[in-house]
């Protein structure tokens, strides 16, 4: 995939999260999304951000400094921030941004996309709303993010396991099999327990319990642990 068509599908995937929360009643944007402690109004926010380069290095290092580099404390509090605005005001940024190219330093536009497929998902699950990324874009993200290191703690989530997609030609790993949908194995190996009942295989459960273990609690949001962040690789 060219940089290009990578970058086409982050602007599809950023439009398509606009599209859905658009018409959604006020109460909906304040109910919990799949990561822990972030109402859905802050997940969308945080993906406004990102949109509109809040992760560089030079827009970033203010709340860092004043977080002293707790990424994780930061990253909560400014998607709480941003989470502020009105639905309105979230939904038009988000379509006027949906085009751009920032992206974290060190991050490919493949890590990116992974992070907008992940964060979509935590919004539509809890709202029943049921949208899916597509194959090209899903592949994308399960190749550059299994496995990883911190914070994201795919490799470690998916240790002796043999992820298989049964939807696109992908696999990784040895061991006990998991199957299940990409976008599904995308969102357990990166800590989205509540999915775990789309996967199968005799590997299944012990996914589905690694990512319980040792997550912190809200307000020290841990990107790799169901919580919004920077994915990165």
């Amino acid at each position: 995939m060219s940089t290009s068509e990578c970058w086409a599908l982050v602007a599809g995937q950023r439009r398509d999260l606009a599209d859905a929360v658009a018409d959604l009643p006020g109460a909906a944007w304040d109910t919990p999304s799949l990561c822990e402690g972030w109402r859905v109004r802050d997940v969308v926010a945080h993906v406004v951000g990102n949109a509109e380069g809040a992760f560089t290095v030079r827009r970033a290092l203010p709340g860092l400094l004043a977080h002293r580099f707790n990424i994780a404390a930061w990253l909560y509090d400014d998607g709480r921030r941003r989470g502020a605005a009105s639905p309105a005001e979230l939904v038009a940024r988000l379509r006027e941004s949906a085009g751009n190219t920032f992206r974290p330093p060190g991050r490919k536009p493949a890590d990116v996309l992974a992070d907008v497929i992940i964060h979509c998902q935590d919004v539509f699950v809890p709202l029943g709303i049921d949208r899916h990324a597509g194959a090209a874009a899903v592949l994308a993200a399960l190749v550059i993010s299994v496995p990883q290191g911190p914070p994201l703690q795919t490799g470690r989530r998916a240790a002796g396991l043999r992820l298989r997609a049964t939807d696109l030609d992908w696999e990784w790993g040895d061991g006990e099999e998991v199957t299940g949908t990409g976008e599904a194995l995308l969102m357990a190996v990166t800590g989205r327990g509540a999915l775990a009942s789309r996967l199968a295989g005799p590997g299944a459960a012990l996914l589905a319990g690694r990512c319980q273990t040792g997550a912190p609690r809200s307000g020290g949001a841990d990107p790799g642990r169901g919580r919004a962040g920077i994915v990165r690789s």
